[in-house]
C-alpha cells in the first residue's frame, strides 16, 4: 500500500500504514487478503479517449446546498485550478486544502475532522 499510496500520504507512521491495509483488505474463503473496494473504481479515469461531460451545469444547482470541499495539495485528480472555479461558481463554498496529501486526504486529519464539525453543526 506504502509503494501505491506513499506520494499521497507522505507522513504516516507505520502503524497508520498497517492501520489503512488491515481496513482496506479483507481475507477471503480461503483466508487469503483481498483488497475490499470496488476493483473498477479507477476505469472510468483511464479511458481518455471519450471527452469528459460537462459537470459544470450541475455544480451550479448546487447554489444553495451548503458544501465544504477537501483538497489534499498534492490531489492529481482535483486541482487548485478546478477547485477556484468551483469557488468562483459558489463563493460560499467551504475549502479546506489538506498539506502533505495527495488524492484523497484521509479525513481523520485535525483539521479534516474539525472542518467537517463545523459543517455538520451549521447544517
Amino acid at each position: 500500500m506504502r509503494a501505491d499510496y506513499g506520494a499521497a500520504w507522505p507522513d504516516l507512521s507505520d502503524a497508520r500504514w498497517d492501520e489503512i491495509a488491515r481496513l482496506s483488505y479483507r481475507a477471503n474463503a480461503q483466508g487469503v487478503p483481498e483488497v475490499d473496494a470496488d476493483p473498477l473504481i479507477r476505469e472510468p479515469l483511464r479511458d481518455t479517449s471519450r471527452a469528459a461531460p460537462d459537470l459544470w451545469p450541475l455544480w451550479g444547482a448546487l447554489a444553495r446546498v451548503p458544501i465544504l470541499a477537501i483538497r489534499g495539495a498534492h490531489s492529481d485528480v482535483l486541482s487548485a485550478a478546478t477547485l477556484q472555479r468551483m469557488q468562483r461558481g459558489k463563493p460560499d463554498l467551504e475549502v479546506l486544502t489538506v498539506a502533505n496529501r495527495g488524492h484523497a486526504p484521509l479525513l481523520d486529519e485535525p483539521e479534516c475532522v474539525a472542518a467537517i464539525d463545523r459543517l455538520l453543526a451549521a447544517a
